[in-house]
């Protein structure tokens, strides 16, 4: 078991390969194998011209597996399958990721829904087979896996195409299946050299589900003011997060306001509007109240009448998703002067009580990787509600470059409209996904993982009912000097009811901000370097690649440790925030990654480059609009979420490299695990570790080169049948 740790640079495609050595329990290191001969994408070169093209197949996780397993059970393999690529077989890649698993607190307060352990939800690793089992066993190379996956928290196992090189014409998308409470929602691959992308990678709106639409509420006379029931009159659904869905939620309440981790919580009876769903976090205390913009219609002088802003002081700016709209109000009052709550509105009295936002998640892409949050959907009894949206999906992109006008997607699709009548409320936006772009650059592509909007009630004869609330920003991991990036949350939705048109938001709020993250990443994986060893030209022995060290060359960041072996990275190189036998840190970020200049609660960066790469440059994406929150993510040298990281680096002693020994994702020990390291070296190659449980080989790699996985074989003999 080990981790890949993967730094940015400079490193044109020109660049060769150095080898990945195999080892085993007490053995010393084999030689490498195959000389200089280059890497091999087992998959070949593959263009996409047409719209949806699905590249992944997969499956669910069947039986649960410890960490340190050497084979996984699936639902069937020839779920894996490919049309494109052929049957499941030994040296294929595979992703394992668990969707789901957290816990949550219960209790019918505002504290429900808050993460009280993420448990195994969001764990993922690459993996490399060796062999399968009909009908339904998978083999793995190395020593185990790195985690511990649930089957019955919605893990699946997912094919990745391992391909020489990648081209998406403009016009054309690659996407994935939708979530469907067990497999879909994800697009991975693993490309050897160029990606041209001018079209897009798509997996908006695939992650998971919003709340679906009943037609049952109270009296419109009663005041329900809960946060979680059993009972569909007393409000709507709330959408999918990471702590389940309708099983998972049916003992104490899918219904109600409350968000669930980072669902978005349903509307309450009568007619409040959905929350928007969620996924990172831009900082600050979560309230679920979203993010109140006096840039809406009316926002200035309505907003200072809504009990969420009175309780804040002011102008409402929680993380996560925004909080939907009011419930029923039947009289055409003057919202600027006359707050919700007061029963001359009649009908509900145009109460505060729409569904809230989602709780933004701990993020630390290094270990973990999560699906946007559902939406929550609009209360209704007229038939004519709107669901929740749904979150958007998940991009893993391995590549050794990208380029091209295209586009990255994983944005949170909008919160369902009301409908025929539109007397009812209208649902969440659901809540940005992740990209995870592991490569030299990325061009001018464009990335984005931006909350849904809410959802809005159309015209209706009289009454206003709750708008949804926009869905919170996603996660963007991705290469530094990246195009556009967005992380923006959704806007609120608006009600077309003619007694509102002075404050069309009618209560409903935006998502807040997600985050932006630049490499370095350190990336868990079961891989096999048993047989990966290809070597490719490092250079001359005692020359530098590109601020890698090679046989005693000093790398860009961190010096060597009295030398490397040939093609070997120097023992105990610069750690993010410590140094290493000597070696200084690289931009000497302290312990932590703050970002340099830092991320205010707010969302506001500085405008200056952080050392690992300023996202957006601190701009704040078009500014605020709609109560939708601009981009203003800022990473340093790889930073996670204000935890720990890397908190040291071991002395040259250990080939291993540097062991993880801070906090990461809000305050889980990640100390000891193998092979763990990677200076993030400015300038250096894309650098790939492997640890074993032997004598370690640390190898810089070019990242053409990720996985190694080299087959000798032909594809036909390699896919010659099945045991």
């Amino acid at each position: 078991m080990g981790f890949i740790a993967v730094g940015r640079g400079r490193l044109g495609l020109g660049l060769a390969l150095v080898s990945l050595l195999a080892c085993a329990p007490g053995q010393a290191p084999p030689p490498p194998l195959g000389g200089r001969e280059g890497l091999t994408g087992t998959d070949g070169p593959l263009t996409v011209s047409t719209v949806n093209r699905v590249l992944n197949s997969y499956s669910a996780l069947t039986a649960s597996a410890p960490a340190g397993a050497t084979s996984l059970t699936v639902n069937a393999l020839t779920d894996l399958d490919s049309v494109d690529f052929g049957p499941l077989a030994a040296g294929d890649l595979l992703l394992v990721v668990q969707a789901q698993g957290a816990t949550i607190d219960q209790t019918d307060t505002t504290s429900y829904g808050a993460v009280t352990a993420l448990n195994g939800a969001g764990l993922y690793e690459l993996v490399t087979v060796t062999g399968v089992t009909a009908p339904n066993g998978i083999q793995l190379g190395c020593s185990g896996l790195v985690n511990a996956y649930d089957a019955a928290a919605h893990t699946q196992v997912v094919r990745v195409p391992q391909l020489t090189s990648l081209t998406v014409s403009a016009g054309a998308s690659v996407t994935a299946p939708a979530w469907d409470g067990a497999i879909g929602g994800v697009v991975a691959l693993h490309v050897q050299s160029l990606v041209s992308l001018d079209g897009d990678l798509d997996v908006s709106g695939k992650g998971f589900r919003g709340g679906a639409v009943d037609d049952a509420s109270r009296n419109q006379n009663l005041d329900v003011t809960l946060y979680r029931s059993t009972s569909n009159a007393d409000g709507a659904s709330k959408g999918e997060g990471v702590a389940g869905f309708i099983a998972e939620y049916t003992a104490t309440g899918l219904y109600g306001r409350g968000a669930p981790a980072n669902a978005g919580g349903g509307g309450n009876s009568h007619n409040g509007g959905g929350g928007g769903g969620a996924h990172a976090n831009a900082g600050g205390a979560y309230t679920g109240q979203g993010v109140m913009s006096a840039a809406v219609t009316g926002g200035a002088q309505a907003w200072p009448l809504d009990p969420g802003d009175l309780a804040a002081g002011g102008l409402t700016t929680s993380p996560g998703g925004g909080r939907g709209g009011y419930t029923y109000g039947l009289n055409d009052l003057d919202a600027l002067t006359q707050g919700p709550g007061l029963a001359a509105w009649g009908g509900n009295s145009r109460s505060e009580r729409g569904g809230l936002g989602g709780w933004p998640l701990a993020i630390n892409p290094s270990l973990r990787l999560f699906l946007g949050g559902g939406g929550g959907a609009g209360d209704g009894n007229n038939a004519a509600s709107g669901g929740g949206g749904a979150g958007g999906g998940l991009v893993v992109l391995l590549a050794g470059d990208v380029q091209g006008a295209g586009r990255l997607l994983a944005n949170g699709a909008a919160g369902g409209p009301t409908v025929g009548a539109n007397n009812d409320a209208a649902g969440g936006g659901g809540g940005g996904g992740t990209v995870l772009v592991l490569a030299s650059s990325t061009g001018a592509v464009s990335i984005e993982a931006r909350g849904g909007v809410g959802g809005s009630q159309g015209v209706t004869t009289a009454e206003a009912d709750g708008p949804g609330g926009g869905g919170g920003g996603g996660l963007v991991a991705a290469p530094s000097g990246t195009g556009t990036v967005s992380v923006a949350g959704g806007a609120g939705g608006t009600s077309a009811a003619p007694i509102i048109t002075e404050f069309p938001g009618n209560g409903a709020t935006g998502g807040n901000l997600g985050q932006i993250v630049a490499a370095p990443l350190t990336i868990p994986a079961c891989i096999v370097p048993g047989d990966a060893g290809v070597a490719g030209d490092a250079g001359a022995d005692g020359g530098a690649v590109d601020g890698g060290a090679v046989d005693g060359g000093a790398a860009d960041g961190g010096a060597a440790d009295g030398g490397a072996a040939d093609g070997g990275a120097a023992d105990g190189g610069a750690a993010d925030g410590g140094a290493a036998d000597g070696g200084a840190a690289d931009g000497g970020a302290a312990d932590g990654g703050a970002a340099d200049g830092g991320a205010a609660d707010g969302g506001a960066a500085d405008a200056g480059a952080a050392d690992g790469g300023a996202a957006d440059g601190g701009a704040v994406d078009g500014g605020v609009a709609d109560g939708g929150v601009g981009d203003a993510g800022v990473a340093d040298g790889g930073a996670t979420d204000g935890g720990a990281t890397d908190a040291g680096a071991t002395d040259a002693g250990t080939d291993a490299g540097v062991v993880d020994a801070g906090v990461t994702d809000a305050g889980e020990a990640d100390a000891g695990q193998e092979g763990v390291a990677d200076a993030g070296l400015d300038g250096g190659p894309l650098r790939l570790r492997v640890g074993c449980d032997c004598t370690s080989v640390d190898s810089p790699l070019w990242f053409g080169g990720l996985l190694g996985w080299a087959l000798r074989a032909s594809r036909a003999r390699r896919r010659s049948g099945r045991s």
